[in-house]
């Protein structure tokens, strides 16, 4: 993320000075200071130190005065944010003893768990008088919280965002441009939230490209569709001669006119690319409120730009009403002189504008009271008063009200009368347009290919269905989905894979149902399934328990069958893996295996010393997915006896229900140095009637490398597939052998 700093600081629509200034400010040709507000104009103070943010007025409610932002720490001039408050203060001046404690709300959410929320501007809901606070997340997002007041605090409304990380609190998609801070606030009668502020790229502080953002957030928290692209709105800024500039917004207001959307007007400056901002010159834009998109009928191009608004050099705009007649008026602040006082101009425009009708009081000056510095955002009231944040001497928030003209005051009613927005349609593509997985063995399955699905209309896209479709379903399948409901400008992905299940081309289509035009929307596969060797394990891993150290276990036995349907080529057996000493090939009888062949492969335990011992027995070959692993496993102990038993496993295929099949023998070998004490055995699992010990040997001690058998015969009942176990113990252990068949 990249944010310009230079000695100059926007927020909420006002400059923030970088020293302690005398500053001056109209909105008419006889604004002066009130000096019945406060003391002397000056509202009563906020505890020090607390730093002027932003301020805004609750227009709809005039037994309230103007709200201000505050920070603990000078972020203006590089301060790390701290503990933001919020103050309210009534018409007097006085901080409002019904508002929080003493006045003050403080402090709130300012850390978003992946970053420091940085608190920027304000603006109060008209309808229902709850305080939107907006900012970023340090992570290139614009951030917003609606709190509702309390009797000493105030809480995160959990009607907004409801289902979002933290209820009461919205996080925007990415800015286009990455970092960029927002710096308009507005609400409308129906709860809409506009956040404005600019996005921009760079290093070192110059900037190299830079756009203006909307956000538009709906009442419930949700983004609002038909604006921009998924309720985000990014416009860029050219000269009369098509070259890019960099814009920064100062503050947005609605028009009051009907006939002309309502637009947004936002007002800000521009400045050249490459360039650290030091010299500007003024922005007036209006912005559709429904789409984002520029409104052509405002001088043609939805953009006017004049540098012949004041005389010197200003570096930005503070503050922008639209005013009961629809005439549009701008207050800037000119900061290019030194020492103060400094000039404030209004010009005022009139809407729809064609480039002419440009207005321009002059250059008043108005000295703030001494010892006042102008740093937040200003508030206007509905008689045409205004007030400016600062900061006193000490280092404390305060308010200085100013005398205007009461046509500039705020018309109640606006933003409650705006016409509702048209619905937006939900858009869909799917791309890649096809998938083709090539060749691929019969019976196996490919990796997955993903078609990514775009929502590239203005409401909400809803996927009902994700279907497989066309001549040769079978050999392909939806491996993942993550579509169901996507926002304009959203994307899901949907995962598919193919398994032909014998030779020859195959092809179908993945069929995606939908709420969007032209519905369902297709893709085609397709891919080729070829003949080939294929690899199946028996068993995929061997454990050979308990082996006295230095000495070697019984060899245990893997079968390679070749499931394919062309000669299977094993390159090579070797073992990997941690403990690769502690195992051995003892056999390997792997090289061609025809279709439907196999071959062995014996592997012996022969730990070094004691202890829990792991390997891989690593089978290369022509066939997917070489090489294939087998996993080894034992444990080594220090003298005594030890057990192990070949096979770990007994499968008796079919037989019939009522006979009895021929025995299977299990043999357990003392791999240790000492006499084996005690051997039982035990059958457990569901169907231990189905199969019967036939025979035992090892009813008496076993000698240091001895062995005894045990023989087992299956006996099904009756039909289907029966299963149990053999539980060998031993005073060095239990080992069990699987034992299954099929009752026919």
């Amino acid at each position: 993320m990249y944010t310009r700093s230079i000695p100059r600081t926007l927020i909420n629509g006002i400059l923030a000075c970088t020293c302690a200034l005398a500053s001056t400010a109209v909105f008419a040709s006889a604004t002066t200071i009130n000096a019945s507000y406060g003391t002397g104009g000056v509202s009563a103070p906020s505890p020090a130190p607390s730093y002027s943010i932003g301020n805004a007025a609750d227009h709809n409610d005039s037994a309230h005065g103007a709200y201000s932002l505050i920070n603990a720490a000078d972020t203006h001039n590089g301060g790390t944010p701290g503990v933001y408050s919020i103050v309210r203060r009534t018409a007097t001046g006085a901080l409002d003893t019904n508002f929080g404690v003493g006045g003050i709300i403080g402090s709130f959410p300012n850390n978003s768990g992946t970053g420091i929320y940085q608190w920027s501007t304000l603006c109060i809901d008209p309808s229902t008088h709850y305080i939107v606070v907006t900012g970023n997340d340090g992570n290139g997002h614009f951030v917003a919280e609606r709190l509702v007041p309390q009797s000493t605090s105030a809480t995160l409304d959990p009607t907004f965002n409801p289902s979002g990380a933290v209820p009461g609190v919205v996080v925007t998609p990415q800015l286009s441009l990455g970092g960029g801070n927002p710096h308009g606030c507005l609400v409308a009668g129906d709860g809409t939230i506009f956040v404005a502020g600019s996005s921009g790229t760079g290093n070192n502080n110059i900037t190299t490209a830079g756009v203006i953002v909307v956000a538009k957030i709906n009442s419930d928290g949700s983004m609002a569709g038909t604006f921009g692209v998924g309720g985000m709105a990014s416009i860029a800024v050219t000269d009369g001669s098509g070259n890019p500039l960099i814009p920064e917004v100062g503050n947005i207001d609605f028009n009051s006119d009907q006939s002309v959307n309502n637009d947004l007007i936002i007002a800000g400056d521009t400045y050249a690319p490459n360039t650290d901002g030091s010299i500007t010159s003024p922005l007036v834009m209006a912005v559709q409120r429904c789409d984002g998109t520029l409104d052509t009928s405002f001088n043609g191009t939805g953009t006017y730009l004049n540098a012949s608004f004041d005389s010197a050099t200003f570096n930005q705009s503070v503050y922008v009403r639209v005013l009961s007649t629809g005439y549009i008026s701008l207050l800037y602040i000119n900061v290019g002189q030194n020492p103060p006082p400094f000039a404030a101009d209004i010009v005022t425009i009139p809407f729809p504008f064609s480039g002419s009708g440009v207005t321009t009081a002059g250059a008043t000056t108005i000295t703030f009271p001494t010892g006042v510095n102008p740093r937040g955002g200003v508030a206007t009231n509905s008689d045409g008063t205004f007030v400016i944040g600062g900061n006193n001497s000490s280092t404390q928030e305060v308010l200085t009200e100013f005398d205007g003209d009461p046509s500039f005051g705020f018309t109640v009613g606006i933003p409650a009368t705006l016409a509702s927005c048209p619905a937006g349609t939900p858009g869909i593509s799917a791309s890649p347009a096809s998938l083709s997985f090539g060749n691929q063995v019969g019976g196996t399955t490919s990796a997955a290919q993903s078609i990514t699905v775009k929502n590239t209309g203005t409401a909400a896209l809803t996927v009902s269905g994700v279907t497989l479709t066309g001549a040769n379903t079978p050999a392909f399948a939806i491996a993942s989905n993550s579509c169901s409901a996507v926002q304009p400008g959203g994307t899901c992905a949907i995962g598919v894979v193919f398994h032909p299940p014998g030779a020859g081309a195959k092809s179908a289509s993945v069929s995606i149902a939908s709420n969007g035009s032209g519905s369902p929307t297709t893709v085609a596969l397709s891919g080729t399934g070829v003949t080939g060797p294929l690899v199946s394990l028996s068993p995929t891993s061997l454990s050979f328990g308990s082996q006295a150290g230095g000495t070697t276990s019984a060899a245990q036995t893997i079968t390679v069958h070749n499931t394919g349907t062309a000669s299977l080529s094993v390159s090579g057996a070797t073992l990997t893996g941690a403990n690769t000493v502690a195992f051995s090939i003892a056999s390997n009888s792997c090289t061609a295996v025809a279709a439907g062949g196999f071959c062995n492969i014996g592997v012996t335990f022969n730990p070094p010393g004691s202890g829990a011992k792991s390997a891989s027995l690593s089978i290369a070959s022509n066939a997917p997915g070489s090489p294939t692993l087998v996993g080894l496993s034992g444990t080594g102990v220090a003298g005594g006896p030890a057990i192990s038993v070949t096979p770990t496993s007994l499968s008796f295929g079919s037989q019939a229900g009522g006979t009895t099949s021929a025995a299977q023998t299990i043999t357990v070998h003392n791999t240790g140095t000492t006499t084996l004490s005690a051997i039982g055995w035990q059958l457990t699992g569901a169907n231990t009637v189905a199969f019967s010990i036939a025979s035992n040997s090892c009813s008496v001690p076993l000698a240091a490398g001895a062995t005894c058998t045990i023989g087992v015969t299956f006996n099904p009942p009756g039909a289907g597939a029966k299963s149990a176990s053999v539980s060998i113990t031993s005073s060095v252990g239990t080992l069990t052998v699987s034992l299954s068949g099929t009752g026919t």
